[in-house]
């Protein structure tokens, strides 16, 4: 995860940047996530792992206390990330990626489009019995 702190237009060229080396590289099988919050546009969070972007959310859910709420399903509902996919998977996917965007970015001969992620909060029930 890298955090920028310069506003979403200057965060989000960066992202491109950073987005643009890492996707010539030959061997990179990544994908390139762009996270903010509404609230709080001056920062914004770059992740190369899905795995990286979940750990951060949830540790962002805990920490922000967003647990305090009458409707935990959307209490993370002022967070945005996109994620880049290549314009050839949105015309094989075409339901899938309907909400993509183009981008200014193209690596090699492919342009890049950006996709909302939705973000899922759900809760857990656990069911145990009692060790006396």
């Amino acid at each position: 995860m890298d955090k920028y702190t310069w506003g979403i237009k200057d965060n989000w060229r960066d992202f491109l940047d950073k987005s643009r080396r890492k996707l010539d590289f030959k061997y990179f099988y990544g994908d390139m996530y762009f996270a903010y919050h509404i609230d709080n546009a001056e920062d914004a969070y770059i992740f190369e792992k899905t795995s990286d972007l979940d750990g951060w959310l949830e540790n962002t859910f805990w920490e922000w206390e967003l647990y305090d709420t009458s409707d935990i399903e959307n209490s993370m509902e002022d967070f945005r990330v996109w994620k880049l996919v290549p314009e050839s998977k949105v015309k094989d996917f075409t339901l899938l990626y309907k909400d993509a965007k183009r981008t200014s970015l193209v690596v090699g001969e492919e342009t890049y489009y950006r996709t909302p992620v939705s973000i899922c909060v759900e809760q857990t029930i656990i069911v145990s019995t009692s060790s006396y």
